[in-house]
């Protein structure tokens, strides 16, 4: 099986555009923070997985919010398109 989905679809404010997309990163942060945590609490070990993906989370947040802050100070509109591969492996 492998399907995709439209997730984000738009041309956005810089305002806006920031609202999504900052909000999307930061709720992975959040999910990464809490498995790398609760990986620590129950086997004494980072999840060295999720340590990489905040790592590299950051660098986008970081990259994003450069983007963003040039398209508005371009006064220029952003274009946000966003698909989700679902496949299963077995």
């Amino acid at each position: 099986m492998n399907e995709s989905n439209k997730l984000i679809e738009g041309v956005f404010e810089p305002e806006e555009a920031a609202e999504i997309l900052i909000t999307l990163i930061n709720n992975k942060l959040q999910f990464h923070t809490l498995k790398a945590f609760s990986a620590e609490e129950r086997e004494g070990k980072p999840d060295e997985h999720s340590k990489s993906r905040i790592e590299a989370l950051n660098k986008t947040k970081e990259h994003v919010l450069r983007v963003l802050a040039e398209a508005a100070n371009k006064k220029e509109k952003v274009r946000i398109n966003s698909t989700i591969d679902i496949s299963i492996d077995g």
